[in-house]
């Protein structure tokens, strides 16, 4: 399974001038990678476009051989999970298990009647993003980094074959952030997965691709290693920075 964008173009309405122009990628398992840029550079934007929330002023999203506004949302769903950084809906209202259910169903307060292959997937979900002992509590009461997991939680219980991760450790902890990190080294074999991020650190520990927006367009994509670099992360960023090794492993930070 594949997801394609081509040429992409999109303008905010009102704008004067498209906040992307042009921009192509693919997404397939095998392989994570990672979209980095500024500030209102148009990442969150790119991620709705490839999810057809958005539709582009002009180019193309193709899920697995198909323009992705053919797929009915509820085939889409099956097939691409999309985590963003805010999720509407009432948190006060559902617990964690009844949250990451209703990835399952797409209807909460029904956990009683999940089938046994449901209620073991559910249970599995839970125990590998380390849920299990919050499953009672309300979304409401949890942490930013306890419900981003919540969230991926529910869009990897039904065993989606892309996965479009916006931010997903900007409230987690560094213990939290390891374990994602591991999480998406494993899934990757068998699931396309894009992370949208700020992290440097986090694109240069589990991607194998990285792609930094710049003005509207791609201004350099590879390997972590080649791009996200000096020389192409300042003229990107406005500061300068300086790259270290720490035990075999690149560091990069602002100077």
């Amino acid at each position: 399974m594949k997801l394609n964008s081509d040429q992409l173009v999109y303008t905010h309405p009102g704008a004067r001038k498209p906040i992307l122009n042009g921009i192509s990628l693919e997404v397939a398992p095998g392989r994570i990678s990672a979209l980095l840029g500024r500030n209102g550079s148009g990442k969150s934007t790119l991620v709705r476009l490839l999810s057809g929330y958005l539709k582009p002023d002009s180019g193309s999203v193709v899920l697995d051989g198909r323009p992705v506004a053919d797929w009915s949302p509820a085939e889409r769903v099956r097939r691409l999970a999309v985590v963003q950084q805010q999720v509407d809906i009432p948190l006060t209202d559902y617990t964690v298990r009844e949250t990451v259910a209703m990835g399952l169903t797409g209807v909460s307060r029904l956990s009683g009647m999940l089938s046994p292959e449901q209620s073991d997937r559910l249970e599995r979900t839970l125990e590998m993003l380390d849920l299990a002992p919050l499953g009672g509590r309300l979304c409401g009461s949890l942490s930013g980094g306890e419900r981003q997991r919540v969230f991926t939680a529910a869009a990897l219980v039904r065993s989606p074959g892309l996965l479009l991760l916006d931010e997903p450790t900007s409230a987690a902890d560094p213990a939290v952030t390891r374990k994602t990190v591991s999480l998406l080294r494993r899934l990757a074999s068998d699931v396309g997965i894009l992370i949208v991020t700020h992290d440097l650190q986090l694109a240069l520990d589990c991607a194998g691709y990285v792609m930094l927006l710049h003005d509207g367009r791609i201004a350099a994509a590879g390997d972590p290693a080649d791009v996200l670099t000096p020389e192409t992360l300042t003229p990107v960023y406005g500061c300068p920075f300086r790259r270290y090794e720490c035990a075999g492993r690149p560091v990069i930070l602002p100077e």
